[in-house]
Order: C-alpha cells, then structure tokens, then sequence
C-alpha cells in the first residue's frame, strides 16, 4: 500500500482519503505531468 501512497504523492501516515480528495489530487497529478510534457 506504501507504493501507492507514494504514487499519489501522500506520507505512510496517511490512512484514508475521500474519493473526492483522491480525485483532487488525481487531477493535480495530471495538471503537473501536462505542464512539464508542455516545456
């Protein structure tokens, strides 16, 4: 579960997070691949 966590950018600590908030950072995760893709 550590390698997903990782993935996603969150610490070990983390237990849980809402569908919304993985979505959240889903997104953000895109956003940031777009823009360094985009340079």
């Amino acid at each position: 579960m550590s390698g997903v966590k990782a993935s996603l950018g969150l610490e070990d600590n983390v237990d849980r997070m809402t569908y919304k908030e993985l979505q959240a950072r889903r997104d953000l995760i895109q956003k940031r691949m777009r823009d360094h893709v985009g340079h």
